[in-house]
Formats: C-alpha cells, structure tokens, sequence
C-alpha cells in the first residue's frame, strides 16, 4: 500500500509539472500574440492617421479624390476589422489563459488533497502497526514473566524435594538400586 501510494503521488507530480510547463508555454504564447497585437494596433493607429491627414489634403481637392477617398475608407475598415479580430483572438486566448489556470489550480488542489490523504493513511497505518507491535510486546513480556514464575516455582520445589530426599542433618540417604 505504501508502495502504491509512493508510485501514485510520483505520478500526481509528473502531471503537475507537465501542466506547469503546458501553461508556461501558453503564457509564452499569449505573451507573444500580445506584443504582435500591441504592434499591429500601433501600426493601425499609424496607418488611421495617415489616412486622416490623406482625407483633409483630399478634401481640397474633393473633385478628384472623391474615388480615393472611398478606397482609404474602405481600406480603413479592413484594417479596423484586422484589429476587431486580433482584439476578439486576444480575448479568446486570455480566456483561454484564465482556463488553463484555474484548470491548475484545480489540478494542483486535487493533489494536495491526494498527498494530504496519503500521507493520513500512511500515519494511520503507522498508527496501526505501533499499537499491534506494542500488543505483541506486552504479550511477550508477559509470557516471559509467566515463564519465569513457573521456573522459579519449580526450582523452590526441586530445592524443598532435594532437602527432603537429604534430611535433617543434610546426610544423604543411600538408596541401592
């Protein structure tokens, strides 16, 4: 059983340090899509004020660009629908992140739960084991006793059988066979 339990919290640790190094690597991840984001949002920004400084200069001329005007809006609303979808990914992935992580957590309370649980059986077994080995203990100890009690009772009855077969005066009594 101890044996087993051993082998059952090794094996709670490797799956605890595999889904560590899984939400590290989707932290990496996460972070990188974040940075892209961040520079294509600073470039959208970019290109959003160029197009207005385009639209005021085109104003002046109204006649002529009115047909470059509608392809720098419409170009404009790709590009706000390029940041939409990185703004819907980014929220997709931090949700995503906030998954995994309470997914650890979880994880990783089921295994101090298991541990916790381990290592009461293994007290308890323990527990167990120290009161059956005091048990024996005291039975032998009191077998031993007994076994002395009744070496010492023979021993006083051999001596009073050996003084009686003697006598009084510790002379011998010669019994021919």
């Amino acid at each position: 059983a101890l044996h087993a339990c051993h082998r059952d919290i090794a094996h709670e640790e490797s799956v605890l340090r595999a889904t560590q190094e899984a939400l590290r690597r989707e932290e990496a991840s996460l972070a990188a899509l974040q940075a892209r984001c961040h520079d294509e949002c600073a470039e959208l920004a970019s290109e959003c004020s160029a197009a207005q400084q385009r639209r005021r200069l085109e104003e002046d001329r109204a006649a002529e660009v009115s047909i470059q005007l509608a392809q720098a809006r419409a170009e404009r609303d790709a590009e706000a629908q390029v940041a939409r979808e990185h703004e819907r990914r980014a929220r997709t992935a931090m949700m995503a992140r906030e998954q995994a992580l309470q997914g650890l957590r979880s994880h990783e309370d089921l295994a101090v739960r298991t541990l916790k649980d381990a290592v009461a059986k293994l007290e308890g077994d323990f527990a167990q084991e120290r009161a059956d080995f005091a048990e024996r203990d005291r039975r032998a100890l009191a077998q031993t006793k007994e076994l002395e009690r009744q070496l010492d009772q023979r021993r006083r009855s051999g001596v009073t059988a050996s003084q009686r077969l003697l006598g009084p005066g510790g002379g011998g009594v010669w019994l021919s066979s």
